[in-house]
């Protein structure tokens, strides 16, 4: 059958062990493996794209990229020639110049850059260039970049007080904005999602740049701490609340994260007989996120309502045990 070898791959005695499957191959009578590196959780990387069907490129611009491939075209060659075996391979080559280097110079320390000649091997044809700059020019114009600057959200007195007159002067301070700049200062310094308020928390870290899988984690932790640890005076309201949040924000990033989340709280609560809490899950549609409400869902409508759905075990009373256990006991 198919099998494949989990291995532990080390380059050297300090470096850090990494997981991996060995699978075995067999190509022109040669049995050898191949190496594939197994990746983890912390290892994904989730990106946000535009969707394709709502960024469409105009004609102008379908044309332009056209023309573009049409002037770099290097299909376009004699029959005679052979040009791909006598193209050189840039990074053989600079091993070999660094070789021949340090064979004649072996007190001296390698060139931190390739030569000349390494570099014009690197470079497209001259004649190539020529042909496309026109059209990269044309793809320039049509093709806008807009730099996007990161928002600062660190405030500092500068920003509390008007600094624009002289130290003589008195210090200008802005009343009406007072209040704002203050809780700015406050919120800045958010590091982490604490209890007391979770969801300006979440947004906050979120603005900042913070990984969304990170913070959902924290997140989910906060909910869970709320619910199970938590004294009976926090109640259900915030940690409610804070589910519904965290709910709205995965189903437009990752709802992959949040429907993995709901499963394993749905048998936390169940198990410790939250039914309070549970229902307004129930009653409030905080479930699994189905692919009606995002796309990147692989949750069909039928299974996110069967969710909401407990399956009750027949639980046996004290003396059903007792009577079991003197079944057992006449059995041996």
């Amino acid at each position: 059958g198919n099998m494949v070898a989990v291995v532990r791959k080390v380059y050297c005695k300090n470096s850090v062990p990494r997981l991996g499957a060995l699978i075995p191959t067999c190509e022109d009578d040669c049995y050898f493996f191949y190496h594939v590196p197994l990746p983890f959780a912390e290892d994904e990387r989730v990106s946000r794209l535009p969707s394709l069907s709502k960024v469409q490129p105009s004609q102008d611009q379908l044309d332009a990229v056209g023309q573009l491939i049409d002037d770099m075209d290097l299909t376009q060659i004699d029959e005679d020639e052979d040009p791909y075996s006598e193209l050189l391979n840039p990074a053989v080559e600079h091993m070999n110049n660094l070789v021949v280097f340090k064979a004649l110079n072996p007190e001296s320390e390698l060139p931190s850059e390739p030569s000349v000649t390494i570099k014009n091997l690197l470079q497209p044809q001259s004649e190539i260039l020529n042909n496309a700059s026109t059209s990269l020019d044309n793809i320039r114009q049509l093709f806008q970049l807009e730099e996007v600057e990161q928002k600062s959200y660190r405030r500092g007195a500068a920003d509390v007080f008007d600094r624009s007159t002289s130290p003589d002067m008195e210090v200008d301070v802005k009343p009406q904005n007072l209040a704002d700049t203050i809780l700015g200062l406050v919120q800045s310094t958010v590091t982490e999602i604490g209890t007391v308020d979770p969801e300006g928390d979440f947004l906050k870290l979120k603005e900042l740049g913070e990984p969304f899988s990170k913070i959902c984690e924290q997140m989910q932790n906060v909910i869970r701490k709320l619910l199970f640890t938590s004294s009976n005076a926090v109640g259900i309201r915030k940690p409610l609340s804070a589910l519904t949040s965290l709910r709205e924000h995965c189903k437009k990033m990752c709802p992959l994260t949040f429907n993995s989340f709901i499963a394993s709280f749905k048998d936390d609560l169940v198990e410790r007989e939250h039914n309070e809490f549970w229902d307004m899950i129930v009653q409030d549609k905080l479930g699994l996120i189905s692919s009606l409400e995002s796309e990147e869902s692989v949750v069909s409508p039928d299974e996110a309502e069967i969710f909401y759905q407990i399956k009750n075990c027949e639980s046996l009373k004290e003396e059903n045990y007792e009577k079991e256990a003197e079944d057992m006991l006449d059995m041996l």
